[in-house]
């Protein structure tokens, strides 16, 4: 297939069938269309724009297996986009995509696609979980932050009003303490004289 081809795109996809109409109409047949795989080069016919019946043959048609699209929805009066848009254009993640894989049943690769999708899935899950645990922990050291500095703050505010406690003490107390006699026990402070002063003789 051509470089050009969008990574996800009906055309890479395996799912882009050929459905052949039933030839048995037994009582107990299936009477479904009977789905087939597309080669490469039936592939690039159908991308570049050739009918589908000159590439598929005029009794069997194309479809998407997974039932997105088929032909009807292609022949569609008023439909917008074309064959080529369809098998060409990119789904991105939006639709049923397996590798193109010549020679796989399409049970096989079905179910490939979906261990695929829950690989997926599984992954953005784990993506998530952990930008979750990556924000709880920055949110942990925020808080442990705030807190830390709350005890900071209390520490300080009591350390100060201690500080502020005994300063008052000391300066309270000295004053009255220079005013006392401290003497030894069992003596009294002598009252002041009050004899009168001798004169000097000339």
């Amino acid at each position: 297939m051509s470089g050009e081809a969008p990574r996800r795109c009906c055309r890479a996809c395996h799912f882009l069938a050929k459905l052949t109409p039933p030839t048995i109409h037994a009582k107990d047949a299936d009477n479904s269309p009977t789905p087939s795989e597309l080669s490469h080069d039936e592939r690039e016919l159908l991308a570049g724009g050739g009918p589908a019946s000159s590439v598929v043959g005029k009794a069997s048609t194309i479809a998407c297996y997974r039932g997105v699209w088929d032909q009807g929805y292609i022949t569609a009066s008023g439909l917008k986009k074309s064959q080529k848009e369809i098998i060409t254009g990119e789904r991105g993640e939006s639709c049923f995509f397996y590798p193109f894989t010549p020679g796989m049943f399409f049970p096989a690769a079905r179910e490939l696609e979906r261990r695929q999708a829950n690989r997926r899935e599984g992954e953005r899950d784990r993506e998530v979980t952990r930008e979750e645990g990556q924000k709880d922990r920055r949110h942990t050291r925020r808080a442990f932050k705030v807190a830390f500095l709350a005890v900071v703050i209390a520490a300080t505010a009591i350390l100060a009003d201690l500080g502020w406690n005994i300063w008052q003490h000391f300066n309270l107390c000295t004053p009255a303490m220079e005013k006392q006699q401290i003497l030894p026990p069992g003596k009294h402070a002598r009252p002041p004289s009050t004899a009168p002063a001798r004169r000097s003789s000339p």
